[in-house]
């Protein structure tokens, strides 16, 4: 059911805009999902973690996947069920190694960008360097005449 209302995220973000009445039955069954999640929660007594790890393992290995689930199970403000439960349970999928993992990436995407603005500032300064350049030639042979 978790996974269902990922995909159903997507769904709504596409009918949204174009086709408000499908909108807002997908956003209702989200909700309906939801809810009846936080139930079984609730009547458990949390998640039997071993059982979900057995029938859903790709949810457990791909940090992508984790990442979708803590964000649709993200409490918010209105019209909208209480996740509070399932978005701790997702939230505990995420490992230390996928918190190096995704700290190494955001360096490395920082570095990138780091890199580039380098490039581009060293580009500008040629350009100006250039333009200053002609500038001096054209006065010099103004100069001349």
């Amino acid at each position: 059911m978790d996974r269902l209302v990922v995909s159903m995220e997507r769904e709504a973000e596409k009918a949204n805009g174009s086709d408000n009445e499908l909108y807002k039955s997908i956003k209702k069954f989200i909700n309906r999902c939801k809810e009846t999640l936080e139930e079984v929660i609730d009547d458990l007594g949390g998640y039997k973690r071993t059982a979900y790890k057995q029938d859903n393992s790709q949810d457990l290995t791909e940090l992508e996947r984790k990442k979708r689930l803590i964000a649709a199970f993200k409490p918010k403000r209105f019209n909208s069920p209480a996740t509070k439960k399932s978005h701790k349970f997702f939230k505990s999928f995420i490992t230390k190694e996928d918190e190096e993992k995704e700290r190494a990436r955001k360096e490395a995407e920082e570095k990138k960008k780091r890199e580039e603005e380098r490039k581009k500032r060293a580009k500008e300064k040629e350009v100006k360097r250039k333009r200053e350049a002609k500038e001096a030639e054209r006065r010099r042979k103004e100069e001349r005449e």
